[in-house]
């Protein structure tokens, strides 16, 4: 039996330049196969001496109403991206999600970790992702991220040059 694909997971880093490609080829999968769409932006944990600067520097409810507030600042970020996708890219406009709008999720973790979480909890057929090379030697193997969840993930994994 062919393998369907319902939930494709989309991880971004919300840079704009090449990210929109990924993303264009993870909405058109989701129109062919009518899947639905988790957008997740993974943010790297702070670092214990950073963490521990930010605690001694405000009160407890202080750090976790800024720590809320960024993640939420984030989510709008992306809630906007897919609205402007739409915009430059749907016909007139409207949206033709499949399956519903996209789930729009920002996790902080390990990113890998997150990402590979993400795909299990939402039970991800897919998961499409974009990887970027820095250097020479980047030309010739995939970016660390990338080729951590391929090694590690359970499901396809479809990585978009950027």
């Amino acid at each position: 039996m062919l393998p369907q694909i319902k939930t494709i997971l989309y991880a971004t880093d919300l840079e704009d330049k090449g990210a929109r490609n990924a993303f264009r080829m993870a909405v058109s999968l989701a129109r062919a196969h009518g899947a639905r769409i988790v957008m997740l932006h993974g943010l790297e944990s702070v670092s214990a001496a950073v963490n521990g600067m930010l605690r001694n520097a405000m009160s407890e409810a202080e750090y976790e109403r800024l720590r809320t507030s960024g993640i939420e600042k984030l989510k709008q970020d992306l809630q906007d991206k897919v609205a402007a996708f739409c915009r430059e890219e749907c016909p007139e406009g409207e949206p033709n999600w499949p399956a519903g709008e996209p789930i729009i999720e920002v996790m902080e973790g390990v990113i890998y970790e997150v990402i590979l979480d993400s795909a299990q909890r939402h039970e991800a057929d897919l998961i499409v992702m974009g990887t970027r090379t820095h250097s020479a030697i980047g030309q010739l193997v995939l970016g660390s991220t990338a080729n951590k969840i391929i090694h590690h993930s359970k499901v396809p994994v479809l990585v978009y040059p950027l």
